[in-house]
Order: structure tokens, then C-alpha cells, then sequence
């Protein structure tokens, strides 16, 4: 998924792992795309920083 925030283009991708890695699916997107960040959402309440640009957020943590 796409979304502008502020100008910036930022990317949405879902997984359904708890520990996602990077994978060169993510670098291309970020290239080709031009993203600003990636952001990684899959369950549980994981937050980690795997790239200057990609980072895992877990789905309980965007859920109130």
C-alpha cells in the first residue's frame, strides 16, 4: 500500500511473520517507488527499526 503523508510517499507492506527480515522485494519498492520509509505491519506488539528506511510495526500497537 501507498500513502502521502506530508508530502512524503511512504509504503505499507503486511506480513503475517513476527520477526519480518528485509528482502530485496522492500529495496526495489523503496528505489523504484521512490519511498521515503517502509513500513512492515504483522502481528504482535514488535516495533524494531531494520533499515534506515524499513521498520517493523506490530498490528496491536496501531490498534487502540
Amino acid at each position: 500500500m501507498l500513502l502521502f503523508h506530508d508530502g512524503k510517499r511512504i509504503g505499507y507492506e503486511f506480513k503475517y511473520a513476527e520477526n519480518p527480515s528485509v528482502t530485496r522485494s522492500m529495496r526495489i519498492a523503496i528505489e523504484d517507488l521512490k519511498l521515503a520509509a517502509l513500513k512492515i505491519i504483522c502481528p504482535g506488539n514488535v516495533h524494531a527499526k531494520l533499515d534506515e528506511k524499513i521498520e517493523v510495526v506490530g498490528l496491536s500497537s496501531l490498534v487502540p
